[in-house]
């Protein structure tokens, strides 16, 4: 069984809605909890008021921090420990008073439901005193009066280091000595489920059933947070929709514990929303790194120092472990006399840093695997070779931490096979001294990763398998099924021992700690190896009892008896089927004794997996766009209990590796330290559309100490993507990027910096990044928020404004059902009729628009998804006056008019006329559009073509956008007419009207398009902002403008011409 890719045992649960999530399990007439989150960044409460939420009807209480226990508790997700010293901070109360971060819990609302209890909250007063706010730990670690917290004056939670050899002499005996400094950026685990809890009474004892990776840790923080026996909480775990780090810490369960006890045990679920799980639960630690190596005339390693300064964030939660694991990883896996590492994890006015998957590695493994590949740029050899160079050949063990060792090591292996997928030898060749705007590049990156996480920490866990009377299994543990797959492999594990089909095992997939064996839960890749020791050795005493019982059912049978398949064999010979056997243990008269197992085991054991991952990229150097071409992980992680689950699990990490690569950070503002982009929408988590083919490959070493010959594979996938596109794209472009995500933002601010690639490969305009005024628009209030009620169509905006409590009072009234607005239509003078409630996808694919203007079909393609794309409408795209608008410019330059109705006499309002400022219209009270008209003289003899420039290929909002309609004299060779509309490059859309005179008449040749470029970085007018500063705009703005009128051309046949 093991090594076979059965089915996953919870596939089919899962895919016809049958698995039961927290959700599914909330009582009937249950009550909701919502949080009061602080709208300051560092401060206290002054005072608070909430007696208007409670006099709002349907309010059944609010509490503040002046109502909760007023000691502090730890909240990551480790093992508890007896010893004071090894015994996480303690630093965060239910509620507090002393805000620390933009978003802190101040206070909460639980109601009859989840209108009334959001409504109440916005009835809660609140008056700070705010003190300064530091986001940056390299500021915050001189100190802050006040401290963050007032135990740690200089705001550093905890600094630590090692030595080995002698670092300095080493230093001066190398032959070249490099330094550099590295920064990774805060990111969130985005997991689809967001947390949630229900939490109620019976019989004096509080049941919590939320979604966790810890049921067993929550129970016990449960009951430091709130003061009481542990004993007394009953923690249940039903499915979970994902967790990867975030919940391993305990986050709102002591709340929604407490505010049971405060309603009379009535049940109340506490959900959070997505923009609550961005702030306000944990995230990915931000670090700073500073290496300096030094190397022989070789290339060899002769000493490296690394100093890390993480961004705790407002709490301790997981704390100092994330740096320090990542100072472990700098004396691991390369060889060197000498090594320092140094590191602080700081506090600061920021979301609190917790456990992400790999803990700590994707972090460090970025700053060493840049500074590996620029070490070789630096001493001129190739990357792979001064790696292979420096690399530990065979065992080896960690010089502080016995007995973490690399018992198998197949890390050559590995390499072999990536860089024969990737073709390694023969694209550094190829790709070397490019010269134009695209360019590509091959790069590589390496890691290893601890199993578990003794002896740092405890390690223990149980198991209990019994014989049910039908001769089947079933096995119950506490470890935890989180979307991994973890059921299906402990099944696998269970079957092999006991020589057993896997249907025959029945895991429990629900963990409830009043029944379910102690295990500490899913983190550290630990579970298929410290788990699995114990599912081995509890499979091995139930075979053990199994087989005695039989011998006792078979006292004259002198063969040895053993398992197979639903049989006890005598030699070759079935003896007795199972399940005969376990009816006799269960009702015999002479001889019953259920036959059960049980064990809990400390496993004090731990092994490293190691692999690398090689990528090939495009850049497109004038848009700052990165496409990986190709990609693959190669794994040494043991024996592998399913494949298929194992190239599962190498896929999601490698997915969210490209993604901590190229695009996913979490912006703060720097005066308050609030998220700018805690949205699905802002933060730019990949797409199925952005995401490459994928490659897993392995290297399948059995492990002498892993179960069964397996080890860590959960997530080392995610560790080594980020570094090894960063080196793809340094090996493109010449240029070092020690800084991710890679965006496009960064690309264009890295390649302006580097004069030299710069103008070797690109024709800026000198006066491209000109400094002008900045267009601040700052009524942004769309005109309908003046009026008491709004006409809705699709809803795809107004909807989810509501949802965020915008609107407050406002009705609804719906025209979606108006069939006369709906469709296209052509009239006898070939004037195009686009009804305003016509939706996206059906103008899309509407014959007349992709027959006659298909520009406009291309561009509201680009919309949103396919679910609002099914939804919006032309109309309410217009109306809400979005400068981001996908149909916006394209209906500008085909010149549309818009008719607009008010039971009277109605108007015909040129679209360029109806845009009166951001999110502005000239829509007046009473009128509605009906229709969107594109003339036929607009389009007649034109071809258009539309860009969507966004930093995601789908699911995204323009950073800028250009739609180019143009009519070409081929018997000139001239463009005879153009039109150029940009959205996000002013308040409204903009017609580049001094560049449309300019660049008609011109020549179709290539200084066309240079003049097309330079042309609008002289005209529009972007502003900076937290999504693309100015200079970046132009750039793009530019750029994009001469690609579509070169579109549009060919389009027209001129690039025959």
């Amino acid at each position: 069984m093991i090594g076979k890719s059965v089915p996953r045992v919870d596939a089919y649960d899962k895919v016809t809605g049958r698995a039961k999530f927290t959700d599914d399990l909330v009582p009937a007439n249950c009550l909701v909890a919502k949080i009061y989150h602080a709208k300051i960044g560092n401060g206290i409460v002054k005072s608070i008021d909430t007696s208007k939420a409670e006099a709002l009807d349907g309010v059944v209480k609010v509490v503040t921090f002046k109502d909760v226990p007023n000691h502090c508790y730890p909240t990551p997700g480790h093992p508890w420990s007896v010893e004071l010293a090894h015994q996480d901070v303690a630093d965060r109360n239910i509620l507090t008073g002393r805000v620390r971060y933009y978003g802190d819990d101040i206070a909460a609302v639980v109601a009859e439901d989840e209108i009334t209890a959001q409504r109440a909250l916005r009835l809660i007063e609140v008056e700070y005193e705010e003190y300064p706010v530091e986001i940056h730990p390299r500021k915050s670690m001189y100190g802050s009066k006040p401290p963050i917290h007032l135990d740690k004056k200089d705001n550093v939670l905890v600094r630590s280091n090692y030595f080995i050899g002698n670092v300095e002499e080493g230093l001066k005996e190398s032959e070249t000595v490099i330094k550099r400094s590295y920064k990774t950026p805060i990111v969130q685990h985005c997991h689809i489920e967001n947390p949630i809890s229900c939490a109620y009474m019976e019989n004096g004892r509080i049941i919590v059933v939320t979604s966790t990776q810890i049921p067993h840790i929550v129970r016990r923080v449960i009951g430091q947070a709130l003061g009481i026996p542990w004993g007394k909480i009953r923690v249940i775990k039903p499915y979970i929709g994902g967790g990867f780090g975030n919940k391993q810490d305990v986050l709102y369960e002591p709340l929604n514990a407490f505010l049971t006890t405060q309603v009379g045990g009535r049940p109340v679920k506490l959900d959070i929303t997505r923009e609550e799980t961005f702030c306000n639960t944990r995230t990915r630690h931000s670090i700073e790194y500073d290496l300096t190596a030094g190397v022989d005339s070789e290339g060899h390693l002769l000493a490296k120092d690394m100093l890390a300064i993480s961004n705790q964030g407002a709490y301790a939660s997981h704390g100092h472990a994330i740096a320090a694991n990542g100072l472990t990883a700098w004396r691991l896996q390369y060889a060197c006399p000498n090594i320092k590492g140094e590191a602080y994890t700081v506090y600061t006015n920021t979301p609190v840093g917790g456990a992400m998957r790999g803990y700590g590695i994707p972090q460090v493994c970025f700053a060493i695997e840049c500074f590996m590949d620029d070490i070789a740029k630096e001493i001129g050899m190739d990357p792979l070779e001064f790696r292979k160079k420096n690399l530990i050949k065979g065992y080896y063990e960690d010089a502080y931490l016995k007995p973490i060792a690399a018992n198998t090591n197949g890390i050559f292996e590995c390499l072999e096979k990536g860089a024969d997928y990737i073709h390694w030898e023969e694209k550094r060749k190829e790709y070397t001294n490019q010269t134009g705007n695209i360019r590509r590049g091959v790069g590589m990156s390496l890691f290893s990763y601890k199993t578990g996480v003794w002896p740092i920490s405890l390690e223990i866990a149980g198991a209990r398998m019994t014989l049910n009377q039908d001769g089947s299994v079933g096995l119950m543990l506490g470890a935890t099924e989180i979307g991994q797959g973890a059921d299906t492999v402990f099944s696998q594990m269970t079957a092999e021992v006991l020589n057993m089909d896997i249907s025959d095992i029945h895991i429990q997939t629900v963990q409830d700690t009043d029944v379910t064996p102690f295990d500490t839960g899913a983190y550290a890749s630990r579970q298929s190896f410290v788990t699995g020791t114990v599912v081995k050795d509890c499979a091995n005493l139930l075979k053990e009892k199994i087989l005695a019982y039989a011998k006792e059912l078979l006292p004259e049978e002198t063969r040895k008896l053993r398992l197979d398949h639903g049989w006890i064999m005598a030699g070759k010979d079935p003896a007795i089927s199972l399940g005969n056997l376990a009816l006799e243990s269960y009702y015999s008269l002479g001889n019953s004794s259920v036959i059960t197992a049980e064990v809990s085991e400390q496993v004090k054991k731990n092994t490293i997996a190691t692999g690398c991952c090689f990528a090939e990229v495009e850049v497109d150097i004038k848009l700052g766009k990165i496409k990986i071409l190709h990609i693959i992980n190669v794994h040494d992680s043991g024996k592998l209990i399913n494949p298929k689950l194992a190239e599962m699990q190498v896929q999601g990490g490698m997915s969210m590796g490209m993604g901590y690569g190229l695009s996913e950070q979490l912006i703060l503002d720097e005066k308050t330290g609030r998220p700018l982009n805690g949205t699905l929408l802002d933060y730019k988590l990949m797409t199925m559309m952005d995401t490459p083919d994928i490659k897993a490959d392995f290297v399948e070493l059995d492990d002498p100490i892993g179960p069964f010959g397996n080890k860590a594979l959960g997530e080392p996938p995610a560790i080594p993507g980020a570094p090894a596109i960063r080196n793809a794209v340094l090996h493109a472009t010449g240029v070092a990027f020690n800084e991710n995500p890679l965006t496009p933002q960064r690309l264009i601010d890295g390649f302006i910096s580097c004069v030299r690639i710069l103008w070797r490969t690109t024709r800026f305009s000198s006066n491209s990044f000109k400094n002008t005024s900045v267009i601040s628009g700052s009524n942004c209030f769309p005109r309908f928020l003046l009026i008491s009620s709004r006409i809705i169509s699709g809803g795809s905006d107004v909807l989810i404004k509501i949802r965020e409590g915008k609107f407050a009072g406002t009705s609804l009234v719906s025209i979606h059902g108006i069939k006369e607005i709906q469709g296209v239509k052509m009239a006898d003078n070939g004037d195009i009729y686009i009804g305003a409630g016509t939706v996206f996808s059906h103008i899309t694919n509407d014959a007349i628009i992709r027959k006659y203007i298909p520009v406009l079909g291309e561009a509201v393609d680009q919309v949103g998804g396919p679910q609002v794309r099914n939804i919006g409408t032309i109309g309410g795209n217009i109306c809400n006056g979005a400068v981001s608008a996908d149909s916006a410019p394209t209906v500008f330059s085909l010149n549309a008019l818009l008719r607009l109705e008010d039971g009277k006499e109605g108007r015909l309002v040129p679209v360029k006329d109806f845009y009166l400022g951001p999110g502005r219209v000239d829509l007046r009270q009473g009128e509605i559009l009906t229709y969107v008209i594109i003339p036929a003289k607009e389009y007649e003899g034109y071809h258009g073509h539309y860009i969507k420039y966004s930093m995601r290929n789908a699911m995204d909002i323009a950073t800028i956008s250009c739609s180019v309609v143009s009519k070409v004299d081929q018997q000139a060779g001239v463009i005879e007419d153009v039109r150029i509309t940009f959205g996000v490059a002013a308040p409204v859309p903009y017609r580049c009207t001094k560049a449309e005179e300019a660049l008609k008449g011109m020549k179709i040749e290539e200084s066309l398009y240079e003049k097309t470029a330079q042309l609008i970085r002289e005209e529009i007018n972007p502003r900076d902002s937290w999504r693309a500063s100015r200079a970046f705009r132009l750039q793009i703005g530019g750029e994009i403008a001469a690609r579509a009128l070169r579109r549009t051309v060919e389009l027209a046949g001129g690039d025959r011409i």
